[in-house]
């Protein structure tokens, strides 16, 4: 997937911090460098806030944020509003959804989907963790990315809200035939 956009900058806050996927500022930045290289982007660096975006098509956007204290970068999309769902019967089943799928096995490549309150939007966001000595590999790990938000943004268009599931779950219930094992509340 070829990735063609502009460069601008971000105002989201930093991450919190975490000891995975330790990455200097310098090596973001080199990161950074090599993926706007690779897609023809000019002018793309982290601002004051340590953030830069992408923006590419007709409303999509990817947004790396380098977290200084965490020392760590961190690729997000902004997927949809929740005003997708028209009813509160739709969002529930929207946010049902978006939460079957942050499951390791759901396809996400180990990134993660969140729902960022006072916007009202959706993300979808993954910790890079890339090699110093290889920057380049960041350019097909964040197109596989963009590629995901694209498919995500696909597959809540098509949903049927009007016929989505909205039971709610019982978590007092507990299961009749419990799994060897598992610690019993």
């Amino acid at each position: 997937m070829k990735i063609a956009g502009r460069a601008s900058h971000s105002r989201f806050r930093e991450p919190v911090d975490s000891w995975a996927g330790m990455i200097s500022r310098a090596d973001a930045e080199l990161v950074l460098q090599v993926f706007a290289e690779a897609h023809g982007i000019d002018g793309l660096r982290f601002d004051e806030n340590n953030g830069a975006v992408v923006e590419y098509g007709a409303d999509n956007a990817l947004i790396f944020e380098y977290a200084e204290t965490a020392q760590r970068l961190v690729v997000w999309a902004p997927l949809f509003s929740l005003a997708v769902a028209e009813s509160a019967e739709a969002e529930t089943a929207l946010l049902r959804f978006l939460l079957s799928r942050n499951f390791p096995a759901s396809g996400l490549d180990g990134a993660a989907l969140a729902l960022e309150e006072d916007l009202g939007m959706v993300f979808m966001a993954k910790t890079l963790y890339p090699d110093p000595a290889q920057p380049a590999q960041v350019v097909e790990l964040v197109e596989r990315f963009a590629q995901q938000a694209l498919e995500m943004i696909e597959l809540v268009g098509a949903m049927d809200f009007d016929n989505a599931p909205t039971e709610t779950l019982n978590l007092a219930k507990k299961p009749a035939d419990p799994v060897s094992g598992v610690i019993k509340v």
